[in-house]
């Protein structure tokens, strides 16, 4: 499942998953950073990650390995 999104995308997913955590919620606040985002290239990554994550289980979603990501194994540091 996790090679369904590149490692750019999986970073992506790693920042709001950190602290959401469920599919649904990572959508909504995907959405609700998309009219702050300026770069049009940045909007069409998080819109591709959201339709990528809309037709995905919440068992799926909850799979994903996001261990190899952009980012240290802690976000928090």
């Amino acid at each position: 499942m996790s090679s369904l999104f590149n490692i750019d995308e999986k970073s992506i997913i790693r920042i709001y998953k950190e602290d959401i955590n469920t599919r649904e919620d990572t959508i909504i606040t995907l959405n609700a950073i998309l009219p702050h985002i300026e770069l049009e290239e940045m909007k069409n990554v998080i819109i591709s990650i959201i339709e990528k994550i809309e037709k995905i289980s919440d068992e799926d979603f909850n799979r994903l390995d996001l261990s190899e990501t952009l980012f240290d194994n802690d976000l928090r540091r």
